[in-house]
């Protein structure tokens, strides 16, 4: 049985999952669904209804909406009124939840206020993308 995953790919020579989101929680049927929820965040649904993965951004907001970049990076923007598309914040991006690639335009930080760091881990096994035994990420 093959299972499910919100997978970024991007095709150079080959295609690379640049990321995965719910590798904790794989969906093991066809019954996923990738989407916006009532709060704002961008969420993996499986075919019960219950959420896999979730953004959990803090700022989320009711009007909001997904974008993949050229580079890759999922964001999570709140709509703007405005046409332009820099007017739009950004709520969540997926190059600042970091899984086992470092694509470029990607930084790897360290945020001494809060201690938060991200960081690169490893897939458990090449076909199990929970987290593995590996990980790189900068000491504060």
């Amino acid at each position: 049985m093959s299972s499910q995953q919100l997978s970024i790919s991007k095709t150079l020579e080959v295609s690379h999952q640049v990321e995965v989101a719910n590798g904790e929680n794989l969906i093991l049927d066809s019954s996923g669904v990738v989407t916006i929820s009532n709060d704002g965040n961008l969420v993996v649904i499986n075919g019960k209804s219950e959420i896999v993965w979730s953004s959990n951004a803090s700022n989320s907001v009711a009007d909001a909406k997904a974008q993949l970049s050229d580079s890759v990076n999922l964001i999570l923007l709140k709509q703007s009124s405005n046409s332009s598309a820099n007017a739009a914040e950004t709520l969540w991006e997926s190059f600042q939840h970091m899984t086992d690639s470092f694509v470029a335009k990607m930084k790897l930080s360290t945020n001494s206020r809060t201690n938060e760091k991200q960081a690169l881990t490893s897939w458990k096994s090449p076909s199990d993308p929970s987290i593995g035994s590996f990980s790189a990420s900068l000491d504060p």
